[in-house]
């Protein structure tokens, strides 16, 4: 797609015009744009394409090929012909003309200029800038040989690549064989890559790194591997990781889509739209937990979305900006990189708070930017050298404005994008003060019998008006288009034929416009506004004036029915939504008529089942190992029956990739994915619908469900379990090979009463209020004093009594005494309970859980939280607070290490079930609510990405 920026002229004051014409179809575009008559002018700065980051200083590109940098200046990486420090943006100088791409690395940049060129500045150690000289620049200089056909250019920790139509070439520092040509030795000037035939299509320098993408979507990476960033599956320390020539990475299939290296870790969007990480682990850059290192792209990184529109990797943190324009990113957070107010890392991802729909995104080695759909720049992390250009050396833990106010106001502007391929002018921008706007444009150059067609683009339904409709052909007359304020609008114009001429104008429209409210769903609701005038229960029009605020409030209309969320020109899951006129509106209040009747909830990593009163499983969410038992979808937005269970169930349980249910006749029947074995069937291959355990037989009394080990206590007191075993989580001792046909617990033959699967072990609750606990103990989820794994059962230590209830989460583990709650384990995030928010503090014994107002019922362990019910009925949750999986009804998603209220849920809730980022829960009724993330519709409401306040799951 080309895409042009219109320059602006000033024939009056109080007046803006701007022009302009391009390409083989020549379109001029001129913008009128009355100004303020008085009074200061806001500078919202050009309009960004796209940002990068480096060490402690980030540069951006705009649209019509400016470069602006800021941060550190100390080797001139700012490129502005200084070496001071800056905490706005200011030009970089020596440019020879517009640039297309940019690439930002430790204290150096590099663009790629329109016609092919190569042009670089900053620190030059090494020969890094490719001059010839190791002579740092403070300004753009050429690099040497490279002044046309190169596509692609990636600045690294202190060397560069380019790629083009000669290959890939590198230069500068090469300790670890970064540059690719099979040597260490430094070169200030490119030289060829080795080992690369194929055509490249991008390219990513990291640290000490290099991965290039090829046309057919395969990716191969060179240069410095101690950690497993080369991902070629060889996990060798030191040196002897190391790389000197291109080698594949395994695991990933062609079709990769991006690329991103950051420090000591790579990324890649993979054919399937999931993103996969490899390399160092120690923050939980790669979105795993547990693992310090990954020698090559095992697993998709957590529960992310399936079109993700860039990616990026930094020093010890990753970032990725989806379709939405909703930015998510995991591992450090102690300079903030993850836009959170407290946390020093996650490997699961967070969605930014705070920021517009963004399209691009860039990380640093501390820091990290984003660019808007509207192409204004954000950033969020370390600013000590004023590298997040909001005008101090303040670090920041929410998203900052760039702030431009120091470079000159260029005054009103526009930006048009053109899909070169159709002629189409798909959408135009405008930014700057002073509205209202007039715009103006004609099309010359039609081709011979056109027809052109003016339509409104998808994703400005309601803005655009166009009385005539769609012009047929040979219809040339004028046009008007109305429209209320300036921002991101789009039409379309199509044209194919012969030279034509069509004028079209947008002016401000003063008249009122209609605003639609609509209720949907099946449920009964009102919308009632303030100031007063719409009381509407269906389908009604009001017309409001242009600019007018109004607040719209949802009620629901009917004990069985309750509001979900807003669509249209509001949005979200809050039941108030405030609402400025700005053209014709459509505003569309969801409400469900609630479903008695559930009896038993669990909610798994990413996806949720329940068990109605006919003893029907019903699931709904993440579905990529058919994991909720619907064929054909790889989400599942609402709850589905789940086809090919023999009779009523009495129990199921929701794990990882898996789910397993124990029918009335006591036998247990799992689905989904069984690559280690957790179905239990015999065989290692996943199925789409339900499959018996194998050897199990009848009488089974309950069954557990971890990430990829399952557990059973069958008729006599006996367990018995299947799937994974790397840390002894089958608890049958000796060998820890997995088993896909269940095996017995060492030393529990009889008496089991309850069994909870965590993230890598089991425990169980014996006749008489024993707990025994077996597996993974790094974290010392065991409870029995220290911090080595079991591969068979041993005693918890500690609890005052015998126990009511146990649960296992991820790395904790909780259980009930005479109604009071004990947990042990992992504390990082507070999840324990006690009170104790000490960064890494975990308890390899039981402490208690403070805080609660009544005597505990039930508790619920899940990942990095906990959730429990109290005996008057209400709901408490605490330890990890993002994504709002703790219930608290706002959008803090602050941790916390005592129990906190469930908003909404004071009384009546008598069933809970803490999942992966999410937890569900039962009122007297059996009615369904659940809370927290909905990234994979695992709260079996469509449309929002998390709802921090439980919501009532529709039945459909």
């Amino acid at each position: 797609m080309d895409e042009f920026l219109v320059r602006d002229a000033r024939p009056a004051d109080g007046l803006q015009v701007s022009c302009i014409g391009f390409g083989l179809i020549l379109v001029l575009a001129c913008f009128l744009m009355t100004l303020p008559a008085t009074g200061a002018t806001i500078n919202t700065g050009p309009l960004l394409r796209t940002v990068d980051a480096g060490t402690r200083h980030t540069c951006a590109l705009d649209e019509g090929g400016g470069v602006w940098c800021w941060g550190w200046n100390a080797s001139g990486q700012l490129g502005d012909g200084s070496r001071t420090l800056r905490v706005t943006p200011v030009a970089v100088r020596g440019l020879p003309g517009a640039a297309t791409a940019l690439s930002v690395g430790d204290d150096h940049a590099c663009v790629l200029i329109r016609d092919g060129g190569v042009y670089c500045w900053g620190a030059n150690a090494g020969g890094r800038l490719g001059d010839g000289t190791t002579v740092n620049r403070d300004v753009a200089v050429p690099v040497s040989g490279l002044q046309q056909g190169v596509t692609a250019v990636a600045a690294g920790g202190n060397f560069t690549c380019a790629a083009g139509e000669s290959g890939v070439v590198c230069w500068g520092r090469n300790p670890w064989g970064q540059l690719g040509d099979g040597t260490l030795e430094d070169h200030r000037a490119p030289g060829a890559v080795q080992g690369i035939s194929e055509p490249v299509r991008a390219l990513a320098a990291g640290g000490g790194h290099v991965c290039a993408l090829t046309e057919t979507g395969a990716v191969k990476c060179w240069g410095r591997g101690g950690n497993g960033q080369l991902g070629d599956g060889e996990w060798q320390l030191a040196v002897a990781g190391d790389r000197h020539t291109p080698v594949a990475v395994t695991g990933l299939a062609s079709g990769v889509r991006a690329i991103s290296t950051g420090e000591q870790h790579s990324c890649a969007l993979d054919g399937a739209g999931a993103v996969r990480c490899w390399g160092n682990n120690l923050d939980g850059q790669l979105g795993q937990s547990g693992a310090p290192s990954l020698e090559m792209p095992r697993w998709p990184v957590g529960d992310l979305p399936l079109d993700a529109l860039d990616l990026a990797a930094g020093g010890n943190h990753s970032c990725a900006v989806f379709s939405d324009g909703k930015v998510w990113c995991w591992g450090s957070n102690r300079q903030g990189q993850l836009a959170r107010p407290s946390g020093a890392f996650s490997p699961q991802p967070l969605a930014v708070p705070g920021l517009p729909a963004m399209r691009s995104v860039a990380n640093g080695s501390r820091h990290s930017c984003a660019v808007s759909a509207e192409g204004a720049a954000y950033c969020w992390g370390d600013g000590e050298t004023g590298q997040l250009g909001a005008g101090d050396r303040n670090s920041r833990r929410e998203p900052v404005a760039v702030d431009w106010s120091t470079v000159p106001d260029p005054g009103p502007r526009a930006m048009l994008r053109l899909d070169s391929a159709t002629g189409v002018v798909q959408k135009h921008i405008v930014r700057g003060s002073g509205i209202p706007v007039r715009f103006g444009w004609v099309l010359r150059e039609v081709p011979a019998n056109a027809t052109c067609h003016i339509r409104r683009s998808p994703d400005d339904v309601g803005i655009f008006r166009i009385p005539r409709g769609e012009l047929a052909q040979g219809e040339w007359t004028s046009t008007t288009l109305h429209a209320w304020a300036a921002g991101d609008r789009g039409f379309y114009v199509a044209c194919s034929g012969g030279p034509r001429s069509l004028p079209v104008t947008l002016s401000i429209d003063e008249a009122e416009y209609p605003l639609e409210v609509t209720i949907a769903g099946d449920g009964a609701g009102l919308v009632i506004s303030e100031p007063e005038g719409i009381d509407c229960g269906s389908t009604c029009v009001v017309s409001r004036t242009v600019g007018s605020p109004l607040t719209l409030a949802a009620v629901s209309d009917a004990p069985d029915s309750a509001f979900v969320s807003w669509s249209g020109a509001c949005d979200g899951w809050k039941d108030s939504c405030d609402l400025v006129m700005a053209g014709a509106r459509q505003v569309t209040a969801n409400f469900v008529r609630l479903r008695d009747g559930i009896r038993q909830i669990s909610a798994g990593s990413g996806y949720s089942c329940g068990l109605d009163a006919a003893g029907e499983v019903w699931c709904w969410g993440r579905n990529r190992w058919v994991e909720s038992g619907i064929t054909g979808s790889a989400r599942v937005s609402w709850p589905e029956r789940v086809e090919g269970l023999p009779g009523p169930m009495r129990a199921v349980a929701a794990g990882d990739s898996h789910a397993c249910a124990a029918s009335e006749s006591g036998r247990v029947w799992c689905w989904g994915g069984n690559d280690r074995g957790q179905l239990g069937d015999g065989s290692f291959v996943s199925r789409e619908t339900p499959v018996e355990v194998s050897g199990l037989g009848s009488n089974v009394r309950a069954v557990a469900a971890g990430p990829a080990h399952s557990c059973a206590i069958t008729g006599v007191g006996a367990i018995r379990c299947w799937g994974a075993n790397d840390s002894g989580q089958l608890g049958s001792g000796g060998s820890s090979a997995g088993s896909n046909r269940p095996v017995t617990v060492a030393g529990i033959t009889q008496g089991a009463r309850a069994i909870g699967a965590g993230g890598s072990h089991a425990c169980a609750l014996i006749t008489g209020g024993e707990v025994r606990c077996w597996g993974g103990n790094g974290f010392g989820q065991l409870g029995i004093g220290d911090r080595m794994q079991r591969p068979t059962p041993a005693v918890v230590q500690g609890l005052p009594g015998g126990a009511e209830q146990i649960t296992a989460g991820q790395t904790h583990t909780c259980a009930l005494v005479s109604g009071m709650a004990w947990c042990w384990g992992d504390g990082f995030y507070g999840q324990l309970g006690d009170g104790d928010t000490i960064p890494g503090q975990s308890r390899d014994e039981p402490v208690a859980v403070r805080g609660l107002p009544d005597a505990v019922e039930q508790i619920s362990a899940g990942t990095d939280f906990t959730c429990a019910l109290t005996s008057g009925g209400s709901a408490w949750c605490w330890g990890n607070g993002w994504d709002g999986r703790l219930g608290l009804g706002d959008d803090a998603w602050t941790n916390h290490a005592q129990p906190a209220p469930v908003s909404g849920m004071g009384s009546g809730a008598r069933a809970i079930a803490a999942g992966g980022q999410h937890a569900c829960a039962l009122d007297a009724q059996g009615r369904a609510y659940c809370w927290g993330a909905n990234t994979r519709g695992q709260l079996g409401v469509s449309g929002t990405v998390y709802f921090p306040a439980p919501t009532p799951v529709i039945w459909r």
